[in-house]
């Protein structure tokens, strides 16, 4: 529907306003002509015209009644019609905004240039060296990803998008050194479809170098049908990350159920955390929760050599964040991450020394090395 459509309709109730008018005006002018002509019958001084007019007289009154009720009748089609208008007005917004994001969501997965996967490090504070890497996605608009993916899903292709960014981060782990984990982010949608079995299992022996991780955000319905799709793919050294945990209830809930074997510390813990004991002993006691269930704490969003310090000190494993490098699409930068002094391009005085009892991303058995 149209804005013009209001307003034409709008038009159309004028006129049949006027033209009823005019009728009634036209039959009032008859109708005292009419009820002169009678009372000239009454009086004895009427001719034939007279008595005509007098005959008439009922048929007016019917007609001069009928146009006003007419015209109610019209003004109360108008209302309906306009309101009609605006409702199908507020309907039709939505659907044009639903369209524009399956198009556009369509030109993404139809294009093999239109999506690119930028990979950012993450570095073990034991020992110093690069364990790992998180996928994330880039869109031609540069809109936030999480908005893409909101959205995607929203219009029925969220799966789909996450399938094709599945895929095209697994092309890069032949880029990167053999030690090195690559960290994808995977709703619960996309670990219970088929097509998820068929992409990790075709990756063969590099199975046990991918971590997957699921956002807080991502609601779970079956905890127990995530554990069973999943338990095959562990079972040969796919690892499960919580991501963002710490940012609300439902990580905690995904930790307790899932029992990963990364445990994601969300950005918003590390704002100032060298001045925050409260915050400390947030992260202490995620630290402690990650002992008893095997698990590598890893700090994501550092961006201060101070905040790597506190992190270290409290027993974090390893961190990912500006301080260490943006996330890149190139991978030049990929290789030179590779031959980087990480203790001293992050400020590390020296590489911590091992916590008594406790496993980190470089030593856990039948897990490989530190998960993104």
């Amino acid at each position: 529907m149209t804005s013009s459509g209001p307003s034409s309709g709008a038009g159309s109730d004028r006129f049949v306003r006027v033209l009823v008018a005019v009728v009634v005006v036209e039959c009032a002018i008859a109708l005292i002509a009419r009820t002169v002509s009678a009372y000239r019958v009454a009086d004895g001084r009427g001719g034939a015209a007279d008595y005509l007019a007098a005959g008439g007289l009922l048929w007016i009154v019917v007609l001069a009644v009928s146009a006003l009720l007419v015209a109610r009748r019209v003004e109360a089609l108008g209302r309906r019609v306009r309101a009609q208008d605006v409702d199908l007005e507020s309907m039709a917004e939505p659907r044009r905004r639903l369209a524009s994001i399956v198009h556009r969501t369509e030109g993404v997965l139809a294009g093999p240039d239109e999506l690119h996967i930028a990979l950012q490090p993450i570095v073990d504070l034991e020992s110093g060296r690069w364990v790992g890497v998180e996928a994330l996605a880039r869109f031609p608009d540069n809109d936030p990803p999480e908005r893409w993916f909101a959205e995607a899903h929203e219009a029925g292709l969220g799966v789909r998008l996450e399938r094709r960014v599945l895929e095209d981060a697994l092309v890069t782990l032949p880029q990167l050194p053999p030690d090195v984990r690559l960290s994808v982010n995977a709703s619960p949608a996309l670990i219970l479809d088929p097509a998820f079995t068929e992409i990790v299992e075709g990756v063969g022996a590099d199975r046990d170098r991918i971590t997957i991780e699921i956002t807080e955000h991502a609601a779970v319905a079956r905890y127990e049908d995530i554990r069973a799709a999943l338990l095959p793919h562990r079972a040969q050294g796919l690892r499960l990350a919580v991501d963002d945990t710490g940012a609300g209830y439902a990580s905690f809930a995904h930790v307790l159920l899932l029992r990963p074997d990364v445990i994601k510390l969300d950005r918003s813990l590390l704002a100032d955390i060298g001045q925050d004991a409260a915050r400390r002993a947030f992260v202490t006691a995620i630290v402690l929760l990650a002992l008893e269930l095997d698990a590598v704490v890893t700090a994501e969003g550092v961006e201060t050599s101070a905040e790597l310090e506190v992190l270290r000190s409290l027993g974090v494993d390893t961190v990912q964040g500006y301080l260490l490098a943006r996330p890149s699409t190139e991978p030049g930068d990929w290789a030179a991450w590779a031959v980087r002094n990480w203790p001293a391009h992050c400020g590390l005085v020296s590489p911590r020394p091992p916590l008594g009892g406790r496993h980190t991303g470089t030593d856990r058995t039948g897990a490989g090395s530190e998960l993104s």
